[in-house]
């Protein structure tokens, strides 16, 4: 089976000097991935019963990104893969009610396609 991150570069791409690049490098170096993996044992524990040894890694060397995000796979030694997508911390601490407002209209647009495909 195919990973979802077999295609993934990392920062092969962004040029080393770049604003982006920059905020990938602290993006990263500030994230809890300790944090990341308990919570989404956590989630699968609450939606799946599992084995108590169930485990899971995040590969923080290859990742795609984008203009205001950055995704993690999450595989667990069960085999499935899971997929993390982490905001860029903001640039500007002022804005960080747009952020949330943008977040929310995702989580709202990710369960109308939920309740109302098969996606």
């Amino acid at each position: 089976m195919e990973r979802p991150s077999d295609k993934w570069s990392g920062f092969a791409h962004p040029e080393r000097k770049s604003e982006q690049y920059e905020r990938m490098q602290a993006n990263i170096s500030s994230a809890n991935f300790e944090y990341l993996k308990r919570r989404a044992l956590e989630a699968r524990a609450r939606h799946w019963n599992l084995v108590q040894s169930i485990s899971c890694q995040i590969d923080t060397g290859r990742f795609p990104w984008g203009f205001n995000d950055v995704v993690f796979e999450v595989p667990f030694s069960d085999g499935v893969y899971w997929i993390a997508r982490i905001q860029y911390v903001a640039d500007d601490p002022n804005d960080l009610e747009g952020e949330k407002t943008s977040s929310l209209g995702e989580v709202a647009t990710m369960k109308v396609v939920a309740d109302h495909t098969d996606v």
